[in-house]
């Protein structure tokens, strides 16, 4: 794995965090950031992040709402990309 930090079309600073495959993208910045320093900092956060870690789950377990769909449509998938993102730095710190 490894983090991109790239320019975005506001001027700002944002992260990226990329399989090896180079294809898949496990996590990005939610904004981007006016300094550079900031968004380093940002990446350093999340590589210090380790497989203990808290997963809050706030998916609900039962789907509520129209069709039987979960009533935040995102839930489940940012509760999805947490723990591959868990299990993906808890890999990376193994590597070290």
């Amino acid at each position: 794995m490894w983090f991109e930090i790239y320019g975005d079309s506001r001027g700002q600073f944002r992260w990226r965090l990329w399989a090896d495959n180079d294809v898949d993208k496990i996590a990005d910045s939610a904004s981007g950031y006016d300094d550079r320093g900031d968004c380093e900092r940002s990446v350093n956060m999340v590589q210090s992040t380790t497989h203990f870690t808290p997963i809050e789950d706030k998916s609900s377990t039962e789907p509520q709402g129209l069709w039987g769909r979960a009533s935040t449509p995102r839930a489940a998938p940012v509760t999805a990309d947490r723990r591959k993102l868990a299990d993906a730095l808890a890999a990376l710190a193994r590597r070290k």
